[in-house]
């Protein structure tokens, strides 16, 4: 195979007139802005790049945090063990009001009987 001095000289570009663009840039012309915009754009894929590095780390905390975490029925056992805790002082709260309020009014009435006799 003969050796081809224009990349448009290959046996495999034969049949094609030009490699212009459709916007007519050509192989090399403006390739120097075509280039620096390509680099631009790298520069910015590079610093989106180096935000996601802290990305593993972040979600490797959350995943350890999340072990941590009761399941749903541990989180619902002691809600009920703090709700019957609760509902237990309660009813005994309520006792003792009930409790002090009927000495009352065995105590009044004994002091009206008292007084009244």
């Amino acid at each position: 195979m003969p050796e081809a001095t224009n990349i448009g000289d290959h046996p495999s570009f034969k049949g094609v007139s030009s490699l212009n663009t459709p916007t007519g840039g050509g192989t090399f012309d403006g390739m120097e802005a075509r280039l620096a915009k390509l680099e631009a754009q790298m520069e910015h894929v590079h610093k989106d790049l180096a935000k996601l590095a802290v990305l593993p780390v972040d979600v490797a905390t959350i995943k350890e945090r999340l072990v941590h975490l009761p399941t749903k029925d541990e989180a619902r056992n002691t809600l009920d063990s703090a709700l019957d805790r609760a509902g237990a002082k309660t009813q005994r709260g309520v006792g003792l009001i009930i409790g002090i309020g009927g000495l009352l009014i065995t105590g009044v009435s004994l002091l009206i009987k008292f007084y009244a006799g």
